[in-house]
């Protein structure tokens, strides 16, 4: 008898099964068409490249005013700018805020040098017979408009 009744009923889940499907389908294309029209498909964050430094420290006496750090670069992504990477830090006498270069791109084995007022060489001097000491900072920063990473940290250490 229980048996007889099933075979005699024709309503099923899939009335119910279509009803959710349905809604899920259009509230899915809602969100789609929304996001185009309010342009958030297009915004995209300028990602922070892959760049590996690596630092050489030049600190052998302190009194020649030719402390300087070498900061060398190992691997970089192709597409990196040197126009968004920065060199900031702090040391003994003020603040560094300078660009990493005038190159269009950053590529392994470019470098650019650190130091004090003396010291040959020097990309970035320091001016005024100021020096890197043990515990300042140098700092390469990644940044754009819209984004700002720290990519590295060195802190010069004792000689």
């Amino acid at each position: 008898m229980i048996l007889e009744k099933f075979r005699n009923d024709d309503s099923a889940v899939s009335p119910v099964i279509g009803v959710i499907l349905m809604v899920a389908i259009t509230v899915i294309l809602a969100a789609v068409i929304a996001s185009f029209v309010l342009g958030l498909g297009d915004q995209t964050d300028d990602v922070s490249p892959n760049i590996q430094f690596d630092a050489d420290y030049n600190i052998s006496d302190y009194s020649t005013n030719a402390n300087n750090t070498v900061i060398s670069i190992n691997t970089a992504d192709a597409d990196a700018d040197a126009d968004n990477i920065y060199i900031r830090g702090s040391y003994d006498e003020g603040n560094i805020d300078e660009t990493w270069g005038s190159v269009s791109e950053i590529s392994a084995g470019e470098s650019v040098r650190v130091g004090g007022a003396n010291a040959t060489g020097v990309d970035i001097d320091l001016g005024g017979g100021n020096d890197l000491r043990p515990g300042d900072e140098i700092v390469i920063v990644f940044e754009t408009d819209s984004t700002s990473d720290q990519l590295e940290t060195f802190t010069i250490p004792e000689p």
